[in-house]
């Protein structure tokens, strides 16, 4: 008798409809004759970025769920091992993780069922629980890891030291300037001193 297949994990990344194929610069070029705002660079850099950090996504959970997980439940153990000194509680893992409470809620209880993880009656205050990572789940780490770092290395393997520092530097620009599309606020109307501090 063949095994079941293990139940697909919900998978928390949003779906891309981003097209295969991107616009070449000469055609943004020509689109902006139309709309003067567009700056053909910054499209074509942006929907670069878009397109490789979808695919970068869709391979990561695609990976994880190969190794019986999911993105968050992954990144709770990880944050556990790097902590695991630490009598950590569900709302520290949210914060740190960017994320609710009740979502944090459901992800620890997944992990506890699979006995990844344990809620601890908090040393200091009864109504509070901690959270801590099992041999299970440590071993699960154990296991994953070697396979997982030499991934990540394969991924960045064409970038020397000084290309990989660079795209650090250069997303880290990128990121400072993210508001100006989140925001409600036209771009047009914010100064960059009003992006920075929102």
């Amino acid at each position: 008798m063949s095994e079941s297949l293990p139940e697909p994990l919900p998978e928390p990344s949003p779906e891309s409809f981003l097209p295969r194929k991107l616009p070449r610069f000469e055609c943004l070029e020509h689109r902006a004759r139309r709309y003067p705002d567009l700056d053909a660079g910054a499209v074509e850099a942006t929907l670069m970025l878009m397109r490789v950090s979808s695919d970068v996504l869709e391979a990561y959970a695609a990976h994880l769920h190969r190794n019986g997980t999911s993105q968050g439940r992954f990144s709770i153990l990880i944050v556990l091992d790097h902590h695991a000194d630490c009598a950590l509680l569900p709302s520290d893992l949210a914060c740190k993780m960017g994320i609710t409470r009740a979502t944090i809620t459901g992800l620890l209880d997944g992990l506890e069922k699979d006995g990844f993880v344990e809620r601890r009656q908090h040393p200091e205050d009864r109504r509070a629980l901690t959270v801590h990572l099992t041999g299970a789940g440590r071993s699960f780490l154990e296991a994953m890891l070697p396979d997982h770092y030499r991934r990540i290395a394969a991924l960045m393997s064409e970038l020397d030291a000084g290309e990989r520092r660079q795209l650090i530097e250069l997303l880290h620009k990128v990121a400072a300037k993210i508001d100006a599309i989140r925001l409600e606020k036209p771009a047009e109307e914010m100064s960059d001193a009003q992006i920075a501090e929102s």
